[in-house]
């Protein structure tokens, strides 16, 4: 698929309602530049960290984001799967195990405020 990554962040940054002019300023660049990163798909590894940043993932997210899969797990916590794996941890009171749970739950808030108000143009609040 052309211009996957560019696509990607398109659509992340809607997910967050984050305009195209907010982004810029984030980036420190003019909102067409923005605009061309998202169509052409062509940026740097550093702006790709820089938004990564901004929109509050990793990298590896954005590169491996795939929206239909977003969509048929929506029905699904996304922690579902680190629970698996964290049950003994959970009986501890171990700081990063609560740290990591408190993430996976922000990003499955987000996604979940995102598909339930699609039409909403302010940001969402993320709390950090």
């Amino acid at each position: 698929m052309k211009n996957s990554v560019g696509k990607k962040i398109k659509k992340l940054r809607e997910l967050r309602n984050y305009t195209q002019s907010y982004m810029a300023i984030e980036l420190d660049i003019t909102q067409q530049g923005y605009s061309k990163i998202e169509k052409e798909g062509r940026l740097t590894v550093d702006q790709l960290d820089r938004i990564a940043s901004i929109l509050n993932v990793d990298s590896a997210y954005i590169l491996n984001f795939d929206e239909e899969q977003l969509l048929k797990d929506s029905h699904k916590p996304l922690y579902s799967e680190a629970l698996k794996d964290t049950k003994e941890m959970s009986k501890s009171t171990d700081p990063k195990f609560y740290a990591e749970m408190i993430m996976l739950l922000r990003k499955e808030v987000d996604c979940l405020y995102a598909l339930a108000f699609p039409e909403s143009r302010q940001q969402a609040i993320t709390v950090k």
